[in-house]
């Protein structure tokens, strides 16, 4: 489609603070089937909205496993474990990609049908 949007999946790549996961805009597009006609600033603004507020609710579950020695998530052993990701990344990524869906979910309405296909 020729009206200046991008069709094709973000490269991009949000970078944490350090202990929690950094975020690939493209696996959130695609798991979330998030419309590339939405622009990309927007989706990634709603990332990092939904990072920083999750990382704000995940505060004292940081600082346990930082008390244990522990300073990345991807580090804590003894985790179920799935495509190298243990159950924590898992869980932080899906909670990030369903808050931000949520943020995104008004520019839904907002596409017409035609912008869709």
């Amino acid at each position: 489609m020729f009206n200046g949007r991008e069709t094709e999946l973000s490269g991009n790549e949000i970078h944490n603070s350090g202990f929690w996961a950094n975020i690939k805009v493209s696996e959130f597009q695609e798991q979330r089937g998030i419309p590339l006609q939405i622009p990309l600033a927007l989706v990634e603004s709603a990332l990092l909205y939904a990072m920083d507020s999750l990382e704000t609710d995940l505060a004292e579950i940081e600082q346990y496993y930082r008390k244990q020695g522990f300073d990345s998530v991807y580090r804590i052993e003894n985790l179920t474990k799935f495509n190298d990701k243990n159950k924590l990344v898992i869980n932080y990524e899906k909670a990030v990609f369903a808050r931000a869906k949520a943020e995104l979910l008004p520019e839904f309405a907002t596409l017409s049908s035609r912008e869709l296909h």
